[in-house]
């Protein structure tokens, strides 16, 4: 099975997807590096939301604001 890392990273069902077939094959290693994964892309989604808000809240006055 390929995984596509790009849609993994913007669709959260399809990264759901992955990570229980990952779980469902039950080897250790392979399970150990999908939690370490999973928590890395929670942080990059955080990290973008605040980005994201900053950027809206800077253009939030226009251009003399």
């Amino acid at each position: 099975m390929g995984v596509n890392a790009a849609k993994m990273i913007k669709d959260s069902a399809y990264g759901t997807e992955v990570f229980q077939k990952v779980d469902e094959l039950g080897h250790e290693e392979l399970i150990l590096l999908s939690l370490d994964l999973q928590s890395m892309l929670r942080m990059l989604e955080k990290a973008i939301e605040v980005k994201q808000a900053a950027v809206k809240d800077k253009y939030m006055y226009g251009a003399r604001g």
